[in-house]
Formats: C-alpha cells, structure tokens, sequence
C-alpha cells in the first residue's frame, strides 16, 4: 500500500526583492530532479493600508 499525500510548502516575506520567486522556481527544480512531482504557483498580493 502506498501513501502518496501532498505536501504544500510556503514560501513568503512581506518585503519586497528579497528572492521568493528565484527560491520557489530552484526548489521546485531541484525537487523534480530528484523525480518528484512537483507544481509551483507564483501569487502576488498587494495590500494598502488606508
């Protein structure tokens, strides 16, 4: 019997430029090497305070 359960991995910061897309784009790279399925979205929330 195998499990195949899916993991959702986070990866955020409030501030702006610090790498979160370059990072999320290598770490699912390097995880489909290594012969994993992988699906990586890129979300943009903008948020103004009044």
């Amino acid at each position: 019997m195998s499990s195949n359960k899916t993991k959702v991995i986070s990866i955020f910061n409030n501030k702006g430029g610090v790498g979160k897309t370059i990072i999320t784009w290598n770490f699912k790279d390097a995880l489909a090497r290594l012969g994993k399925k992988v699906h990586a979205y890129a979300l943009l929330l903008l948020h103004q305070n009044p």
